[in-house]
């Protein structure tokens, strides 16, 4: 994490589908691989905005200037897909289930890398994926997005809320975080608006549900929420080794 690309991924987070904040994040993420060689009138014209407010946006990242926004978006990028590359190569997918099983109850190993690889076969076959989910599970998801996002694979961030489903609608497979399932069981209208603007819609919960969806990544439980905050980033370490293994082939 700490690299700028992070920042905007917090920044899209905190910010309404018709922010300009939202708009100008989700343009960077979705051209990261051409933003090198895109100007700063250029990014205005597309997001129909004016430079100034392009310029604000760099300033509230920390940035004096397009131009060094730019080029530390892009050096802090490459570090850390260095970093990732490294990572990956000396991580394996067995050591991650054992980091898991020490913190949770028992679990069927074999299951949950059947659900983890389908979650992986769809996610690169559509080149991009969306979170939905309560505020703070999808705050743990920032450092997997930021991943997949350098490596090639969009990640879209919806938070539901007490007006409902925010963000916007993307292609792709949707993963619903619920840890206990409790947010399934206050908004079961919403989950079904959700499977039917996504079919490929996979639940990620310790428990199973008789809602209808595409699949389901069954989450071991921990004894309490601390455990299941960090079985949670290790499930999405094992997404993310075994996605990144696929693409380094």
């Amino acid at each position: 994490m700490n690299t700028v690309l992070s920042l905007i991924l917090m920044l899209l987070q905190r910010s309404a589908a018709d922010e300009r904040e939202y708009i100008l994040s989700e343009y960077i993420i979705a051209h990261l691989r051409e933003i090198e060689n895109i100007t700063l009138q250029k990014i205005a014209d597309d997001c129909f905005m004016s430079t100034n407010t392009v310029l604000r946006f760099c300033r509230q990242l920390g940035f004096r200037s397009y131009s060094t926004f730019r080029s530390q978006l892009l050096t802090t990028c490459r570090i850390r897909r260095i970093q990732l590359e490294q990572k990956i190569s000396a991580e394996s997918g067995e050591a991650l289930l054992a980091k898991m099983a020490a913190l949770a109850a028992p679990f069927d190993r074999d299951q949950l890398n059947r659900q983890i690889m389908e979650a992986v076969r769809l996610i690169l076959e559509r080149g991009e994926m969306t979170f939905i989910g309560a505020v703070f599970p999808l705050a743990l998801t920032i450092s997997f997005c930021e991943d997949l996002i350098i490596l090639g694979i969009l990640v879209h961030v919806r938070q539901i809320h007490y007006g409902g489903l925010g963000g916007k609608k993307h292609d792709g497979p949707c993963f619903v975080v619920t840890f206990t399932g409790r947010m399934l069981e206050n908004n079961q209208v919403l989950f079904g608006q959700i499977c039917s603007e996504y079919p490929e819609t996979m639940l990620i919960s310790h428990e199973r549900f008789s809602y209808k969806s595409y699949g389901y990544i069954q989450m071991p439980a921990g004894a309490g929420s601390d455990d299941d905050d960090l079985i949670f980033l290790l499930l999405l370490d094992l997404l993310k080794y075994r996605i990144a293994s696929e693409l380094f082939q």
